[in-house]
């Protein structure tokens, strides 16, 4: 992708092997949030099968997660794949999540506003989830560095190399 912002706003530690700008950290923590029910469980079941969990823990998940959280999760996980994926040799579906990635995340924060605030009964955990929630949305939606690391992608790898 081509830069479309300046380049001397942004240290030299702020850009990757690629000479693009490196995802900040508090994007990454925002998109894990988002995507929390499935990477929970993920997480969860690797870890058992390393005899790290047990089923105190798996009935804890089980709690957090339930049916109505996966559907604002789905957007939020596509840019978690995205980031993992973000190399020159990204498939076009990826650079597209990527390109996408500020809509798909503030779909994710929006959805899951209205699941926590919608779905009975309102405790004063999901009126905290969905506070912070609000605060990733305005995050994604506001941050110059957030805006500019999603119009930035590594150049296609080129095949005569």
């Amino acid at each position: 992708m081509q830069k479309s912002y300046v380049v001397s706003r942004y240290s030299l530690t702020s850009f990757d092997r690629h000479l693009c700008l490196k995802p900040p950290f508090l994007l990454w923590f925002v998109t894990v949030f988002l995507a929390r029910a499935i990477i929970l469980p993920l997480v969860v079941a690797v870890t058992s099968f390393k005899g790290g969990g047990n089923g105190d823990t798996q009935h804890l998940v089980a709690e957090l997660v339930g049916p109505a959280s996966i559907l604002p999760t789905l957007p939020a996980f596509l840019v978690f794949y995205a980031l993992i994926r973000r190399s020159p040799g990204a498939s076009r579906t990826v650079r597209w999540i990527w390109a996408h990635g500020r809509w798909l995340l503030s779909a994710a924060a929006l959805l899951d506003i209205a699941v926590a605030l919608l779905d009975p009964p309102l405790m004063t955990g999901k009126v905290a989830v969905a506070v912070f929630d609000l605060y990733c949305l305005i995050y994604v939606l506001a941050a110059r560095h957030v805006r500019d690391a999603f119009s930035d992608f590594p150049a296609p790898a080129d095949p005569q190399t």
